[in-house]
């Protein structure tokens, strides 16, 4: 199942909403006109805003950027006057996406930047996450593009580069291996060197020790054998590591009491405090030959700060370029409703980001518009299929699989139930309006709309979407809060039931989520890290619903039976139907959950938090009690908010800035989910739908739950340790125990919003294309 997106702030809805009124502004923002931008600094204005040593200077800045298209590398030199320029577009040929993104450092040369990139829809699949993800090496002066024949983790930490040209790439490893491969990179030469080490290490990065990472609260030399040998301890599990030029280790660790961060450095002999912060208002970053900077609010240096680091005053988030002249303080797309919040993406084209600077020397902030555009080499290397896509053993040689035909477009050989490229199955794009009466009319258990015989040339007998798929009662009472719902449409799909190259009111291509291979454990140990496409799920629509939607005989062995092909049809080509599936599958999840015991604060189903463990269920699965050896049961390691995959001074998703968006990797699925609640997706004429409304701003901050709440005997975790938050090196610490972290949910906890009661008809067929008068 599940993905993520790009939206718009509704602020607090209070009191009743006009349901055909023009979305206001959030309460007490006003529109921000920025002033027109161009791509560079001003010729006439380079000494003024960059200083009189422009013209010698080494710099380099650089940011990345994703749209349908592609994920971007931008990188703007210091001698061109800061004018900036699309180095490389990284993306696979045969995998569309709503949006591309990815996680990338620099080289101690400042010459090569490294991406780890892939779909936006692969974080919602635990196995893609953690180690499908595509990587290549992009030379930041030629704009040539080296893919390396390796599939990593989209984890925040990845990659991780070190003051010279070597690499550390991480492949998260799983409960039936318990161990992680790390794979040294030397991008000058394209040499590979993997280890494979035992249980979950994180923050690998290449120093003139070798391999440093983190394990629990220990900093470890991974030898070549991946043997692990502490070498210093932190009181938290490390985080936002960085290698330096002297040799030494940067780090953040985080303090017990949830409030303060501290930055501290191993030296190679002992652990010496840099600086210290607020929690999330404190950030290590890297640069060009091992310099490492500290950005954040209110960053209290240490007396003695301890090796090459400089503490830069600008947003926690900034990104300073190779040489730290200068720092990139915001990324954001030009499109953005009020310049507030990222469109919906737009189909097959690049997309206009604006991008704001500061300069030390003089202090002048800067603008840019820039629209990613052809980069300056060829985009042959880029566009090439990654050496580990779609590649099968034939003869012994590799090939790629074929799902076409010389004579047809439409999908050949395939195993879901509902062909692409075929003309006789065309899915129309709701309206975010459409989606949003669907859902308000099915957790009213109101959504049957008119689905006459042959419905938008379905070809199917008429039928009922709810009827088809009743709404399931809750164990307890009460019903799926509209905007939970909702979340859950945005982050697996963005509300997209056709294609992502379809606009809203036309007919295209299903959308089907099929990319999503099983890990690989047979006879072979030798295969154990790779992903095996040929057995991809067959998640369609909005809804992402996999369940039963392969091709009658091409089921999974021992997985479950596909339905009847008209049932699979209206799955697939409405959206009321996939909607009325999806929250099914979600409604399951509730029971299995509340069965078991595990309720969240006051379990009032009504209430946006108390979903946390449902949600947790539908994206990474439910172990019932008694179903392993071990006895551990529960919802799993992987969506656990204390995870060390996942920064553990992140803020609430999308409650401070909308860029949280651009990096959903940085979140387990829940967190998501409630965050697209209170934060809704927008579209060019303002928010895609209501938000759910809290009390407070406060409140509303407070969705996301402490990351040591899910910790306990239970699961082998120690709540009150933050060294080594999971014992268990096979990963199964597994949590099953009802938690409270809002005693007065009644007050303090979400509230769903209802724009359509029942009154309201099925909303009208978008207009993309409207019919010419003439």
């Amino acid at each position: 199942m599940p993905f993520s997106a790009f939206l718009v702030v509704v602020g607090l809805l209070t009191a009743p909403f006009d349901a055909d009124a023009t979305p206001a502004p959030p309460s007490g923002e006003e529109k921000n006109e920025s002033p027109e931008s161009e791509a560079r600094v001003a010729p006439e204005k380079r000494a003024e805003k960059l200083g009189e040593g422009w013209r010698s200077s080494e710099d380099l800045a650089w940011t990345t950027s994703g749209d349908t298209t592609g994920f971007h590398i931008l990188t703007a030199k210091a001698d061109s006057g800061y004018s900036w320029r699309t180095v490389a577009t990284l993306s696979e040929p045969g995998i569309p996406s709503d949006r591309w993104i990815g996680n990338a450092c620099v080289t101690g040369s400042g010459d090569r930047a490294v991406a780890v990139y892939a779909p936006r829809g692969f974080t919602n699949e635990r196995k893609l996450v953690k180690r499908g993800a595509f990587t290549a090496v992009v030379n930041l002066v030629t704009g040539e593009v080296d893919k390396i024949p390796v599939r990593s983790s989209m984890a925040y930490f990845n990659p991780g580069c070190g003051p010279g040209e070597e690499v550390v790439l991480t492949q998260e490893g799983h409960q039936k291996n318990g161990q992680t491969r790390l794979i040294r990179l030397d991008t000058a030469t394209g040499e590979l060197s993997p280890v494979v080490t035992d249980g979950q290490v994180t923050s690998a990065l290449p120093s003139k020790h070798g391999i440093i990472a983190a394990r629990g609260s220990r900093l470890l030399r991974i030898d070549g054998s991946g043997g692990q040998h502490e070498v210093a301890r932190a009181s938290s599990v490390p985080f936002r590591m960085k290698s330096d030029s002297a040799g030494g280790i940067v780090f953040q660790e985080r303090s017990r009491n949830d409030e303060t961060v501290r930055v501290r450095r191993w030296d190679g002999e002992q652990v010496r405090p840099v600086a210290s912060g607020e929690l999330g208002k404190i950030r290590v970053k890297s640069g060009k030959g091992g310099s490492v900077f500290v950005t954040g609010d209110a960053v209290r240096a240490a007396r003695a700060a301890s090796g090459p680091v400089r503490i830069l005053p600008v947003s926690t988030e900034a990104q300073p370029s190779t040489t730290g002249d200068v720092a990139i303080t915001g990324v954001e797309l030009s499109s953005s409703v009020a310049k507030k919040a990222p469109t919906r993406p737009r189909p097959s084209r690049r997309e206009e980001v604006e991008i704001r600077a500061k300069v030390f020397e003089t202090g002048a902030d800067l603008e840019f518009g820039v629209t990613p555009d052809s980069p300056a080499a060829s985009d042959t290397e880029a566009s090439a299929p990654h050496p580990k896509l779609g590649v099968t053993k034939s003869g012994g040689s590799d090939t790629m699989r074929a799902s076409g035909s010389a004579t047809s477009p439409v999908d050949q050989g395939r195993t879901c139930a509902v062909p692409r490229n075929d003309p006789n199955t065309q899915v129309y794009q709701p309206t975010p309006r459409q989606v949003e009466w669907a859902v308000n009319q099915a957790v009213q258990h109101n959504l049957h709309p008119s689905r006459p015989d042959n419905w938008k040339e379905s070809g199917l007998q008429s039928w009922d979407p709810q009827g088809m798929f009743p709404p399931i009662p809750l164990e307890g009472g009460g019903e799926i809060p509209a905007q939970i719902m909702l979340g859950v449409l945005t982050q697996e799909s963005n509300m997209s039931q056709a294609s992502w190259h379809v606009l809203p009111g036309v007919t295209g291509n299903p959308l089907i989520g099929n990319y999503y291979g099983r890990e690989v454990y047979d006879e072979d140990p030798g295969n154990d890290w790779d992903i095996d496409f040929s057995e991809a799920d067959c998640g369609y629509g909005m809804s992402q619903v996999t369940d039963h939607m392969r091709l009658a005989g091409h089921e999974k062995p021992g997985g479950l039976p596909s339905w009847p092909m008209r049932k699979q049809r209206a799955v697939a080509l409405d959206y009321a139907t996939n909607l009325a599936a999806g929250m099914q599958i979600l409604q399951k999840k509730w029971n299995a959950t509340r069965r078991a015991g595990m309720t969240i604060n006051n379990g009032d189903p009504a209430k946006i938090e108390n979903w946390f463990y449902a949600l947790w269920a539908y994206n990474s699965g439910f172990y019932p009690e008694g179903d392993h050896p071990t006895g551990q049961w529960g919802v799993g390691w992987f969506n656990n908010p204390i995870n060390p995959r996942y920064p553990s001074d992140r803020a609430p998703f999308l409650e401070e800035t909308y860029h949280d968006a651009a990096h959903p990797q940085d979140w387990p699925y829940p967190e998501k989910v409630i965050g697209w609640a209170g934060h809704p997706l927008a579209n060019a004429d303002g928010a895609g739908y209501r938000a759910a409304w809290w009390n407070s701003t406060g409140a509303r901050a407070n969705a996301k739950p402490p990351i040591q709440l899910f910790c306990g005997d239970s699961n082998s975790c120690e709540p009150t340790n933050l060294t080594k938050p999971c014992k268990r090196e096979d990963y199964r610490c597994w949590f099953h125990k009802p938690v409270v972290w809002k005693t007065d949910c009644d007050v303090t906890c979400g509230n769903e919003f209802i724009r359509f009661d029942t009154t309201y008809p099925e909303q009208p067929d978008g207009t993309n294309y409207p019919r010419s008068a003439t």
